[in-house]
């Protein structure tokens, strides 16, 4: 799912029900390919703050 497809769900659930948490999972798995790893989870980090800002925008 990208992130504006998520962020757009968020959003509707938002809309339509009262949310007391969020888990969102999707972190990368440990590999012994380091730089993937690393790049993986630089793309999860910028994502979960992306979400976060958007989730304490709309409450």
């Amino acid at each position: 799912m990208s992130l504006m497809h998520m962020q757009a769900v968020l959003r509707i659930i938002y809309a339509h029900e009262k949310v007391i948490g969020v888990d969102i999972t999707g972190e990368c798995s440990a590999t012994l390919d380091y730089l993937s790893e690393v790049k993986d989870a630089s793309v999860n980090n910028r994502a979960n703050e992306e979400l976060m800002q958007m989730i304490l925008s709309e409450g």
